[in-house]
Formats: C-alpha cells, structure tokens, sequence
C-alpha cells in the first residue's frame, strides 16, 4: 500500500476543509512548498497537490504548485498537479 500525502492550497496556506466547505477550513502550514519537502525528507515519494481556489475558480491561482512540481528531478513523473481545468 502507497501512502500519497495530500497538500491542499488557499492563499498560499495549508488547509483543510471540513466536509469540502470553503467556508469552514483550518491552515495547518503557511509554506506548502515547505510542507512538501518535510513529506520528501521522510522518505514519501509522492504527493497529491491540490490548488483549491484553482478548482473553485477554474484557473490556475497557486502557482507554486506547478513550480514546485516541476523543479522535483528525483521523481517528477509522481507528481500530479490537480486543482485546475485547462480550458481549450
């Protein structure tokens, strides 16, 4: 079994949302960049990162998160951006 953390974004912050009300989150990290290299320097070689305003809104808000993923050489094909709809 694979344990993928996952890392959920609003105003550049970790959060969380009860019952996936936006209204009702709880920051648990100001830095998700951050965040994500503590879940790398344990040993994880996944993450799940999450852009909710992105998803919200239908375009790309937290951009750190597409940086983040793109600077990670030791596995970038792990890494999954999601949060967003590319529009055609």
């Amino acid at each position: 079994m694979d344990i993928i953390p996952a890392i959920d974004i609003i105003g550049g912050a970790c959060v969380r949302l009860s019952q996936g009300d936006y209204a009702l989150k709880k920051e648990y990290a100001s830095d998700p960049l951050e965040m994500a290299k503590r879940f790398e320097d344990h040993g994880l070689e996944r993450l799940h990162l999450v852009d909710l305003e992105g998803a919200k809104g239908g375009t790309i808000v937290n951009l750190q998160l597409a940086e983040f993923g793109a600077h990670r050489q030791q596995y970038p094909s792990h890494h999954r951006l999601w949060g967003w709809y590319q529009k055609e």
